[in-house]
């Protein structure tokens, strides 16, 4: 059987690698229009089939060509390789080199495993950025007439490609969003949409009848959905990030205003115009490397000329990691072999049962030569190699690199920063020897977790460090939730005398010195204890006392595997550095999903390790405001500023439950929940290829404890100097979740809503607010700075001058009155925040707003937050009416009637003799 080979090279004191990386480095390079290097991933879980394959390729063939005509004939698939599942073998595929599900660019899945067959693209990054991966499943290509595609899976593939590899955001709805807004371009109540002429009628969910704006608010009611008309009378060209299934449309989005039916509609409230600051779509693109400057200009190929090439390759089934320990002129003596005794216990925990763990030969060790690494590819071999160095070139790093595969880590861990193109291609992590890092155990699992599926891995629960000085002890909490339990291990690791430790579990057992599970082992200086069933559901502690004479640091690490049947919850933890410009940052990103969706409401905290300094903690937020892309996608974030020296700083996140506010938020694509039969004014039927689909969500409460610990990664910063660290460089972060949430027209006030942006981006307490607003959009956006302000007389709810801490959130009430006085109806408005320094953040995404029925009113009233019961009470109050006058008239009948009764009656009466 074939083997998939891992070097592992330990050359120095235990700590890590430095340098700053992409989330995921992707091979996919853009030369002469072709894409090329791009990898499809097949999981594990997809059932051998040749007619998936087929159609994998039939549906990115015609992908190519719809790519060549949306980018302008700028840009095609090149080369397309194809990573099918270890297990197949029927067909006859050539050798993975290297490759690993994980090094998909998109990865496909067994819709049953991730029950989802809507695509999502995997990003941290902001507007103009590249992402991730995509996500598919297999339905998809086996089923395309089903939604979301509906028959055009082709263009489907091109809108999440344009997601991933340009960073635009979709131009429609996504849950949570607002399906309709004031438009001030056409004074009324539109749909969100890209192109304003894309048609379509707003009606009632449940009766199909039209929706009407209520004339006390400007808006609509929320139980009104827009269902768009045939295909026959839409001319709309754009936009590919809206609605790609309607025929007509083959472009993206643009700013040309001479074609009417494909020019971007910047009032829209939509993801891509909230997160790239109102620019259309193919603006964003034409900026990116592919094609800035005139990069890949268009080209003239026919459409087989625009047909990838596809190579199919096979994962390997087995793996082998092989150490090898070279020391260096700064051996430590026992120091250093304990720290790689200890690096190879920490892979046996955390490999797989298929990767089998070796020693190298000691010679190259003795010697001190460098490893000269053989070529260990051949039809069946896939090889990874990891470098533990001590950053020393005349040791050989160089050589000894390039004899390497391309898919390799360098590990740096005598704390010196090594450059070599394997590092800059590589994630690479750095952990300080000053014991207030968990590093060396994190990065060693991530390393492991870039080449494994996840779901074979251990899962992390919990990690710290415990800095005990002599005779002082410390505990702590960590928790274990219903989907794991199996084959949990806690693990202390010290330096310096053995400690006492306790775990005691939710019951109340404790696991100590004296019990079955308990065990030492001197040599690695480490102590492990293995509960033998599986480990209850719940809060457990930790307990470590320091008996040792000096101070030393004791590293705990809990970790587990799921339970049968089940699905763990997974965090993957990332960072994206700007550490070149004149105000350097760091986003730091962390994604908690389960079968591949979302689990929101979590407690998340990222600490910071940092040179010469004390770690620090910094809670990251979903909340779709700062460094935040989408509110509860799962994906927490937040900017990092603190910087207090030059040096490597390494980031630990750690996830809780404690409040039980966790959600796990499932997508499903339920064919009830279609709007599929839409009929215009002739009672025709909206075909499938123009139906809009919105997959249902469902929301399951987690009420359970739940831990998860994870290695974002680390980053080298150069550029500190005493000008940056006294002075403030850092304005606010711009906000960009700004929104229209009531309005009345009765009292001409509008209701804002908005997450609170900081002092120094999304940190900290900005000084005040700055409201500014035009009477449309192109002006505001042009020189927001020109538009009119708000004063506080403005303002009827609220303080300008008083925002509050960053991630909380802000609601305004501002008066339009002086405008509605002047004739004024229509208003768009932003905002931006200002620090103490002075400092202006930009201004915010903008927000649109009217007030067609305005009526000046001696008290004042606020805005409803509830449209459906301002409807009601309007609907009653006609009713009231109706009834009453029903009543009048009824009543005055019937005395007309009762008189006409009466004369009649005299007018007989026989006269009395």
């Amino acid at each position: 059987m074939a083997f998939m080979l891992y070097a592992v090279a330990i050359w120095g004191l235990l700590g890590f690698a430095s340098g700053t990386r992409p989330i995921r480095t992707s091979a996919i390079r853009l030369e002469n229009n072709g894409y090329r290097n791009i990898v499809v991933a097949i999981h594990e879980s997809v059932p051998e089939s040749v007619a998936l394959l087929d159609s994998i390729k039939d549906i990115l063939r015609n992908s190519s060509r719809f790519l060549y005509t949306a980018t302008r004939k700028r840009a095609f698939f090149k080369d397309i390789t194809i990573l099918v599942p270890s297990l197949w073998s029927t067909g006859s595929y050539g050798a993975a080199s290297g490759l690993s599900y994980t090094s998909g660019d998109i990865i496909i899945s067994h819709f049953n495993v991730t029950k989802r067959s809507t695509a999502k693209t995997r990003s941290f990054s902001p507007c103009g950025q590249p992402g991730i991966n995509i996500l598919l499943t297999s339905d998809l290509f086996l089923n395309p007439a089903l939604p979301p595609s509906y028959g055009t899976p082709d263009k489907y593939f091109v809108k999440q490609w344009a997601r991933f590899r340009w960073g635009v955001f979709d131009e429609h709805p996504i849950p949570g969003d607002t399906q309709f807004y004031f438009s001030v371009q056409t004074g009324k109540v539109e749909d969100v949409k890209c192109n304003i002429k894309k048609r379509g009628k707003i009606v009632h969910s449940s009766t199909g009848s039209y929706c009407k704006t209520n004339p006390s608010t400007g808006t609509i009611s929320d139980s009104c959905v827009y269902q768009l008309y045939p295909d026959r009378v839409q001319k709309i060209r754009a936009s590919i990030m809206d609605q790609q299934n309607i025929t007509s449309v083959t472009d993206f989005c643009d700013d040309d205003v001479s074609d009417e039916y494909k020019v971007h509609n910047r009032e829209a409230p939509n993801s891509h115009n909230r997160l790239c600051s109102h620019r259309s779509t193919w603006d964003v693109i034409s900026e990116t490397d592919d094609f800035r400057n005139g990069t890949n200009a268009p080209g003239s190929l026919t459409d087989a000329q625009t047909n990838p090439t596809f190579t199919v390759v096979r994962a390997s089934r087995k793996r082998r990691m092989v150490v090898i320990s070279v020391p260096s002129n700064q051996n430590k003596g026992r120091e250093k072999r304990l720290s790689e005794n200890q690096a190879l216990d920490i892979l046996k925990d955390i490999l797989p049962p298929d990767t089998k763990l070796h020693r190298a030969d000691d010679r190259v060790r003795r010697e001190r030569r460098t490893p000269r690494f053989p070529r260990w590819t051949n039809s069946e071999t896939s090889t990874h190699v990891v470098v533990l160095t001590n950053g020393k070139r005349e040791y050989g790093v160089r050589s000894g690199v390039n004899d390497m595969p391309p898919t390799s880590n360098v590990i740096d861990i005598s704390g010196e920063h090594v450059t070599s193109p394997i590092m800059a291609q590589n994630k690479s992590l750095f952990s300080p020897w000053h014991g207030k890092s968990t590093s060396i155990h994190h990065a060693l699992y991530d390393i492991v977790y870039q080449i494994h599926s996840p779901d074979s891995l251990p899962v992390q629960l919990y990690s710290d460090i415990l800095p005990l000085f002599p005779g002082e002890s410390k505990s702590n909490i960590f928790s274990i939730d219903p989907s794991v339990g199996r084959n949990t291990t806690f693990v202390f690791r010290y330096i310096k005398g053995l400690p006492t430790v306790y775990v005691t579990s939710p019951s109340g057992i404790r696991f100590s010195r004296g019990s079955s599970e308990y065990s030492e082992n001197k040599r690695l200086k480490s102590i492990r204890i293995c509960p033998r069933s599986t480990a209850e559901t719940g809060n457990w502690r930790y307990q470590v006392h320091n008996l040792d004479t000096e101070h030393q640091s004791i590293y705990f690490s809990a970790f587990t595997h799921s339970r049968e049947n089940k699905s763990a919850i997974i965090l993957h933890a990332e960072l994206v550095p700007f550490l070149n410009s004149k105000c350097p940052y760091v986003m730091i990103h962390a994604e908690v999903t389960k079968d591949s969706h979302p689990v929101t409401g979590l407690a998340v905290l990222a600490t910071v390790s940092r040179p010469m300094a004390d770690p620090i903690g910094l809670e990251l937020f979903d909340n779709g405001a700062g460094a935040d892309i989408v509110a509860g996608d799962g994906v927490y974030s937040r900017y990092f500023t603190r910087f207090n020296t030059n040096g490597h700083y390494t980031v630990l996140v750690n996830v809780s439950n404690a409040q039980k506010n966790a959600k796990l938020v499932e997508e499903v694509d339920d064919e009830r929940n279609l709007s599929s039969h839409i009929s215009d004014d002739d009672s025709s039927t909206i075909p499938p290829s123009e139906r809009k689909w919105t997959p249902r969500r469902l929301v399951t409460q987690l009420d359970h404890p739940i831990s998860r610990s994870a290695m974002a990664g680390t980053f080298e910063i150069s550029s500190i100097n005493e000008k940056l660290k006294m002075n403030d460089i850092y304005p606010p972060a711009r906000i960009s979740d700004l929104m229209v949430t009531g309005s009345s027209s009765n009292d001409g006030t509008v209701q804002l809503n908005w997450t609170a942006t900081g002092d120094n981006l999304d940190d900290g307490k900005a000084m005040s607010y700055d409201f500014r607003f035009s009477f449309d959009v192109n002006t505001l956006l042009a020189s927001p700075m020109q538009a009119h302000a708000l004063t506080d007389a403005d303002i009827e709810l609220g303080d300008m001058r008083r925002p509050k801490e960053a991630g909380s959130k802000e609601m305004y009430i501002v008066s339009m009155k002086r405008e509605l006085a002047n004739g004024n109806k229509g208003f768009a408005l932003c905002v931006r925040a200002r620090d103490s320094s002075n400092h202006y953040g930009d201004c915010s995404n903008v927000v649109t707003f009217g007030f067609t029925d305005y009526l000046p009113s001696v008290g004042k009233s606020l805005p409803s937050a509830n449209v459906e019961n301002c409807q009601m009470s309007y609907y009653k109050m006609v009713f009231a009416i109706i009834t009453f006058i029903f009543v009048l008239v009824a009543i005055i009948w019937a005395c007309k009637y009762t008189q006409m009764r009466r004369h009649s009656h005299l007018q007989f009466q026989e006269p009395l003799i």
